[in-house]
């Protein structure tokens, strides 16, 4: 996605949490709106460092304190068994147009907090 595109987000309402590495590189994101995880990326040379598991935890915790007690992500159907150790269950698949104009086979997710 592009700046203008991360932009337009923020302005929509979209809360987006960036993860630097030593230089302030961004290595990875979060971004959540409502009660929605929006995006979840880490760049691979990053991935299995607990990264995605501590921003996608970061945002839980912003969307419960919020009042919200499910929690939606719509996510390419690679990144399932990752959200699924996460707690989340599969409860339909689709097809979405990313913010980078691909087409992606996506599955919807859902965690039911108690």
């Amino acid at each position: 996605m592009t700046n203008e595109g991360y932009a337009k987000a923020v302005a929509g309402g979209e809360i987006i949490e960036v993860a630097v590495n030593g230089s302030d590189t961004a290595i990875a994101f979060c971004g959540r709106k409502n009660a929605e995880v929006c995006g979840l990326y880490v760049h691979p040379d990053h991935q299995g460092n607990g990264i995605g598991r501590t921003l996608l935890e970061r945002a839980e915790a912003a969307i419960i304190a919020a009042g919200h007690r499910r929690i939606a992500i719509r996510a390419s159907l690679s990144a399932v068994p990752f959200y699924r150790s996460c707690g989340y269950a599969e409860i339909g698949r689709t097809e979405f147009t990313s913010r980078g104009g691909l087409v992606i086979s996506a599955a919807n997710l859902e965690k039911i907090i108690a």
